[in-house]
């Protein structure tokens, strides 16, 4: 049976029917339509079985088809579903920010450690808003030495801001020599006794 069919007639199917018609589809339709007929499926079990079929089909494609599960599925459900998706498309700024409020914190950490891996970087106020669901430190360290340049005096203000009181912004971003001139720049900003020497500024560490 095509989506079509389906589509029309599976409000009236018995549970049973609607997941041996579903699994036996030859296309799927728009997301939305897809996550209704889910929000139909009683059994937990069954639901899951029924993704999976539909992400093998490549029925929801984007972060936005994945939100139409939100409420629907279970929050695991819809975790492996961002992972699957992931493993597919880019995991850009607009991607992470939607699933941020869909999936685990576990599961939006490996989203963004995925992303990184794949060479996107993100600039200061995106990592701003990407920190709010961010509970990994360690994946937020990665964010900001790995952050898009150029940046501005301001953005390593902001930077600093996310750090814990014993780490320096200076370390975070020594590997960074495209940084050296704002970096300079900020340390004499803020260097507030006025004596900008070799014990406050990071020539010794570049």
């Amino acid at each position: 049976m095509d989506w079509e069919n389906f589509y029309k007639q599976y409000d009236d199917m018995e549970q049973a029917e609607l997941v041996r018609e579903f699994l036996n589809l030859s296309n799927f339709g728009p997301a939305a339509d897809v996550a209704e007929v889910l929000d139909e499926v009683l059994d937990k079990q069954d639901q899951s079985i029924l993704l999976s079929k539909a992400l093998e089909a490549d029925a929801f494609r984007t972060a936005q088809d994945l939100e139409t599960l939100d409420g629907v599925v279970s929050e695991e459900m819809i975790d492996e579903a961002a992972l699957k998706l992931a493993t597919k498309t880019p995991m850009d700024f607009d991607s992470l920010e939607i699933l941020a409020d869909i999936v685990s914190a576990e599961t939006f950490a490996k989203l963004v450690t995925w992303s990184l891996d794949e060479g996107e970087a993100f600039t200061t106020d995106e990592i701003c808003t990407l920190d709010n669901s961010l509970r990994d430190h360690d994946v937020l360290l990665r964010l900001i030495s790995e952050v898009k340049a150029p940046v501005t005096i301001d953005d390593i203000d902001d930077l600093s801001f996310l750090l814990d009181k014993n780490e320096d912004i200076e370390d975070v971003l020594s590997e960074r020599g495209d940084l050296y001139g704002v970096i300079l720049d900020w340390e004499k900003e803020n260097n507030l006794d006025g004596d900008f020497d070799d014990s406050d500024d990071i020539d010794e560490d570049w």
